[in-house]
């Protein structure tokens, strides 16, 4: 969990804006979000680093934990 919002979620020519906490996020969205420092930091792992993607999106430790997302 972290101390992030979602402001809007652009999904081809629609723009789902504050979406709900049961929005389903897909390939080919672009999100707006608004977050502290801290939230930020752990975003941006959550975006690189593949066991913390996988951690995050799956609740997994992965077995090749803290690579690189290439």
């Amino acid at each position: 969990s972290t101390d992030v919002l979602a402001l809007m979620v652009l999904r081809g020519d629609e723009a789902h804006t504050l979406p709900g906490h049961d929005f389903e996020i897909q390939t080919g969205d672009q999100l707006l979000l608004a977050a502290n420092r801290a939230a930020y930091e752990a975003l941006e792992d959550i975006f690189t680093v593949r066991g913390a993607f996988e951690y995050a999106v799956k609740g997994n430790r992965s077995k090749w934990s803290w690579s690189a997302i290439s």
